[in-house]
């Protein structure tokens, strides 16, 4: 009798393994590749324009500081997101802490609707919709929306999901708990996951392609890494005024650009970003930094503040300021920036490598960025 039990329990136990050869390792895995995914996107992808975007978060303890941003809806709490957008500072860290508020937010939604395992899969729609429409708004997520709607948007996806998984999990103990099923494969989710993918990357790449290239090339251009700019610039299937700008302020440090500038296409789009309903330009987004890279500093200060008034204080605009002040001479003027700067977390690089000049104005000549800027 024994003999015959171990001969019926062996095809169970082989049938046990093959189910979870079927459904558990897809799942398993299908996960940890959505995870990474996200993370890739909030990074490798897109974390150029999110970095671009920590650098327009001027925040500050002080409430008059930041009334320009407590007088608008919301404000406390764009004060608070503002403060969370630190995290950019560093892209890798900051593209983890987004991909936890929207890996968090489809496990919520999970929990909300109550999927079986080889169905939860697809909850990762609501992080890639979230993404998605953070994309879709370009370089005006940065430029002329409130930038903190990049970790502030995912943050309210996340609360308000967490909040609908509190209350599903309480129903269902009062109800008693169910699971949604389907009768479609479990393969179903897997390739409805990996189209989503591979169209939200496509897009990204085929209508984004020079966003992303201008917030790095402004990235790269305050660590006045050039020759990096300049590539970047060539990289581009057709280029956009923004980057034709930053190339040639590239060439301009090194240089370069009677030689080279006409291995740029000038052949960008017209219609540029649509601003029509802020009044305003795309050349806000680079006036600024070739007036200054071009030796017209009073002009870049007077495009600096234009912007100052037009959007309110901005980090990179504190520093634009701070070094056409230095430039000038205005040093009481000069000191004032660099107070609001030194208020910022993070920003200590650049007080600890400009703030000296103030006192002892004989470094400005011994910086290599400034001194061209002072020679043209």
């Amino acid at each position: 009798m024994a003999k015959k039990r171990d001969k019926v329990a062996t095809p169970v136990a082989a049938k046990s393994k093959s189910s979870f050869s079927g459904i558990k390792i897809p799942y398993l895995w299908g996960h940890a590749l959505m995870i990474l995914f996200i993370y890739a996107c909030c990074t490798w992808l897109y974390g150029d324009v999110f970095q671009r975007a920590q650098q327009e978060c001027y925040v500050s303890a002080d409430a008059e500081r930041m009334v320009f941003v407590l007088r608008q809806p919301f404000g406390e709490f764009y004060w608070l997101m503002r403060y969370a957008m630190l995290v950019f500072k560093n892209v890798w860290v900051g593209g983890l802490v987004l991909t936890i508020l929207l890996v968090g937010s489809a496990c919520c939604l999970s929990r909300i609707l109550g999927l079986s395992r080889r169905w939860k899969l697809l909850t990762f729609l609501l992080p890639l919709a979230t993404l998605s429409y953070l994309i879709w708004r370009g370089l005006r997520i940065y430029f002329l929306d409130e930038p903190s709607l990049v970790i502030g948007i995912p943050a309210v996806v996340f609360v308000f999901t967490a909040l609908g998984a509190c209350i599903a999990s309480f129903v269902r103990k009062r109800v008693g708990s169910s699971q949604v099923s389907h009768k479609h494969s479990h393969w179903f989710p897997v390739v409805t996951m990996v189209v989503a993918c591979a169209t939200l990357v496509s897009c990204t790449r085929l209508y984004r392609e020079n966003d992303i290239v201008c917030a790095r090339m402004q990235n790269l251009m305050w660590k006045a890494d050039w020759e990096s700019m300049t590539d970047e610039a060539l990289s581009v299937s057709r280029g956009t005024r923004v980057t034709a700008a930053y190339y040639a302020v590239a060439l301009v440090q090194q240089e370069q650009l009677l030689e080279h500038i006409f291995d740029f296409a000038f052949d960008y789009p017209q219609d540029g970003i649509n601003l029509a309903d802020k009044g305003q330009t795309e050349a806000g987004l680079y006036e600024a930094d070739c007036n200054f890279y071009a030796g017209l500093v009073n002009s870049a200060y007077r495009s600096a503040m234009e912007r100052h008034v037009m959007a309110g204080p901005s980090i990179s605009n504190y520093k634009r300021l701070a070094l056409c002040s230095i430039i000038n001479g205005e040093m009481n003027l000069a000191k004032r920036y660099m107070k609001a700067l030194e208020e910022v977390p993070f920003e200590s690089d650049f007080v600890d490598r400009y703030g000296p000049m103030i006192d002892n104005p004989k470094l400005i000549v011994e910086d290599p960025e400034l001194v061209k800027v002072l020679h043209l």
